[in-house]
């Protein structure tokens, strides 16, 4: 159970008709829609809108078309939960500067790990060698550029070549007290060894599929992330009581579910090999099967309760469209804006947009997300009729207890 459980709430499956499974005699899709909005009012300045589903794992072919429907998009708002620290600290309201100032500095720092020193004379220079390096991260650096009171960050040398970022507070000068004390947080000068979105990567490595963090260009200068940080979701699960300890564990493979579902995974390609390749396609029959029905994705999401919903769908859908919004309001002449996230947060997303933002619904896309080939199966046609009639009976039954 755990194991499908995270299957499903890895590729964010919608309750509103935004994916669905197809099946002819040669194959089996499951597909994810896009749909562009425009403002009900004519007269309205504001940018059509494309609420784009995604799954976070994929055929490559698929992310190669999403990317084709975005080529033409002014900004493209993106699903990333950031690290504390992501989001530009001059956001915050003035009695909360200082900490979000340090906070990001700790993550600037973090990025810029293992950096040339000559690198880090000033921010353009350290955020031009981030981007080569690595272009998705210095995209999501790209709008910290300055502290909590919209003051460039400053990079010190000592002698024997250490780095430190700096904020002089709210005065912007060097010294003082309180709000003006200055902040500073070394440069490691070795880069940490992370591993972002190893479960999801393994599940697609196992399936033969993309992940979605490796195949679309999150370097793109248009794209913006618009999401809540770490701190903020584990924060909001605090303040109602809840932990979101369970989720992370699940998702880094600490603790008992996840050491399970990450060593179930680690398995799968030896027993598939034992099985001559029909443990993996049972696995993508089960996936477009399951993932296509509606009350095995409400199920999915039961598991985890009200609350996950409320915060990991509501309130991020929330983040993203206040992002949408700062990204319309900095850059002149947008005149349309695409917004990529998970399956499951867009029946939400669409309800805010047609409710408050007086947008309506023009025109709706599917996409195959993940196909499978019956005719070059070692099932059998018979076998993918039964699996599809036994997987869909046993997850009913398995999420209605």
């Amino acid at each position: 159970m755990w194991l499908v459980a995270s299957i499903l709430a890895l590729t964010s499956v919608s309750d509103d008709a935004w994916i669905r499974s197809q099946w002819t005699d040669q194959h089996g899709q499951l597909e994810v829609a896009a749909r562009r909005y425009e403002p009900a009012d004519a007269q309205t300045e504001q940018p059509a809108v494309w609420l784009i589903g995604v799954t976070h794992i994929g055929d490559a072919a698929f992310y190669s078309a999403l990317e084709d429907l975005m080529d033409g998009m002014d900004v493209v708002i993106y699903e990333s939960v950031l690290p504390p620290g992501g989001t530009p600290p001059q956001l915050e309201n003035e009695g909360k500067r200082s900490e979000a100032t340090l906070a990001t500095a700790k993550l600037l720092a973090s990025l810029y790990a293992g950096s040339e020193p000559s690198d880090m004379s000033t921010w353009t220079h350290a955020h031009q060698a981030l981007s080569q390096r690595d272009a998705r991260l210095g995209n999501m650096a790209r709008d910290l550029s300055r502290d909590g009171w919209g003051v460039p960050w400053h990079f010190v040398h000592d002698p024997e070549g250490v780095v430190w970022i700096e904020s002089w507070g709210a005065d912007a000068q060097p010294g003082g007290k309180d709000d003006s004390t200055d902040i500073r947080v070394v440069v490691p000068a070795e880069s940490p060894e992370e591993d972002h979105g190893e479960l999801q990567r393994k599940l697609g490595d196992m399936l033969d599929l993309s992940f979605q963090l490796d195949a679309l260009n999150y370097g793109d200068p248009r794209w913006v992330p618009g999401d809540l940080r770490m701190d903020q979701v584990a924060a909001a699960f605090e303040d109602r009581g809840e932990s979101v300890q369970e989720l992370t564990g699940l998702m880094s493979g600490t603790g008992f579910a996840g050491r399970m579902v990450h060593g179930m995974v680690e398995a799968m390609p030896m027993i598939d090999a034992m099985f001559g390749g029909r443990v993996v396609d049972t696995f993508h029959v089960v996936l477009i099967e399951m993932l296509g029905q509606e009350s095995l994705v409400e199920g999915a999401l039961s598991v985890y309760g009200d609350t996950f919903r409320e915060v990991i769908i509501d309130l991020r859908n929330e983040a993203a469209l206040a992002a949408m919004d700062r990204a319309v309001f900095e850059r002149a002449d947008v005149a349309e804006v695409g917004v990529l996230y998970g399956g499951g947060h867009m029946a939400h997303m669409a309800q805010l947009m047609q409710g408050p933002r007086n947008y309506q619904l023009v025109e709706t896309r599917w996409f195959p997300a993940i196909t499978f080939d019956v005719n070059a199966s070692p099932l059998s046609a018979m076998e993918v009729a039964m699996l599809r009639n036994w997987f869909g009976a046993m997850g009913a039954r398995m999420f209605a207890q």
